[in-house]
C-alpha cells in the first residue's frame, strides 16, 4: 500500500541462527523506534504543509509494533474524512480518467472561476508527490546509522 510505510528489525533476516533479538538490543530499539517514527512523521507533514494548498483531510499517524521475535515502526498517511485511496493517489499520482456525478457532478473550478454542475468530468490525472518515499530516501541512510549504532552499542554491552 502507497500510503504506509513499515520500519521493522528482524533478526531472522539477519542470520538463521538468531531468532529473536537480544534484550540489550530489544531495549535499545524500544527507546529508538518513536524517535524514528517522529522524524519520518515530521518530513512528511513537513512535505504535506510546503507542497499542497489544503491538506485539512490527510493525516500521517505512527505505531510502535513489538512482536516477539521483532520490532518495529509503521507511519501511514491517511484520509479522513475522504476517499481512502486518496493517500495513494498522492504518493503515486493518477493516469487521466472520467468522473461521473450520481447524477451530477458540483464544485467550483478555480481556473474558470465558476460554479459548475456537469454529468461526467475529464480529469487530466494527478502528479505522483511521493511524500512518504521521498521522506524514507532523505532519512535512509540515517535510519540505518541510527540502527546499527543502537545494534553495536547492545552488542558491547553483552
Amino acid at each position: 500500500m502507497a500510503g504506509t510505510i513499515t520500519i521493522k528489525v528482524d533478526p531472522r533476516k539477519a542470520s538463521e541462527r538468531l531468532n529473536a533479538l537480544p534484550k540489550a538490543v530489544r531495549d535499545n530499539l524500544r527507546s529508538l523506534m518513536p524517535l524514528i517514527a517522529t522524524t519520518l512523521s515530521g518530513s512528511i507533514n513537513q512535505k504535506l504543509d510546503t507542497e499542497l494548498k489544503s491538506r485539512e483531510r490527510l493525516h500521517v499517524k505512527a505505531q510502535m509494533r513489538e512482536g516477539a521475535k521483532d520490532i518495529g515502526v509503521t507511519v501511514s498517511l491517511t484520509a479522513d474524512p475522504g476517499p481512502s485511496l486518496l493517500p495513494d493517489w498522492l504518493e503515486s499520482g493518477t493516469r487521466p480518467h472520467m468522473i461521473f456525478g450520481k447524477p451530477y457532478l458540483a464544485f467550483h473550478w478555480d481556473r474558470v472561476g465558476k460554479d459548475m454542475v456537469l454529468r461526467f468530468v475529464q480529469h487530466p490525472g494527478t502528479q505522483a508527490y511521493q511524500f512518504m518515499a521521498r521522506s524514507v530516501e532523505e532519512l535512509r541512510a540515517d535510519i540505518f546509522a541510527e540502527i546499527g549504532d543502537v545494534v553495536k552499542k547492545a552488542a558491547r554491552s553483552v
